[in-house]
């Protein structure tokens, strides 16, 4: 239980003993249609000192509403187990 459901689900996750990680990298690649509703979550991810690794127009979309993030591209050849953005998320954080 929760004021709201973000704090709900964390509380629910340090009840299931999930440690969820305060700082790191998040990666965000979010539909058109979706932007909008997701736009107060990600400034708090940015607030809280996450840095933001985004596709193209994800990132364009952040950085237009004052957020930062790392552009990563889409493109490349992968083995079929994983997703292009991934790959390309692995080359930008290593």
């Amino acid at each position: 239980m929760g004021p709201d459901l973000p704090t709900a689900l964390w509380r629910g996750f340090l009840a299931a003993g999930l440690r969820l990680p305060r700082t790191g990298t998040v990666l965000a690649s979010i539909a058109d249609r979706d932007k909008k509703e997701a736009l107060p979550d990600f400034a708090d991810l940015a607030i809280r000192g996450f840095r933001l690794l985004a596709t193209e127009g994800t990132a364009r979309f952040l950085e237009k509403h004052g957020i930062s993030a790392h552009k990563c591209s889409r493109s490349g050849r992968v083995p079929r187990t994983s997703s292009p953005i991934f790959a390309e998320a692995r080359r930008t954080l290593w």
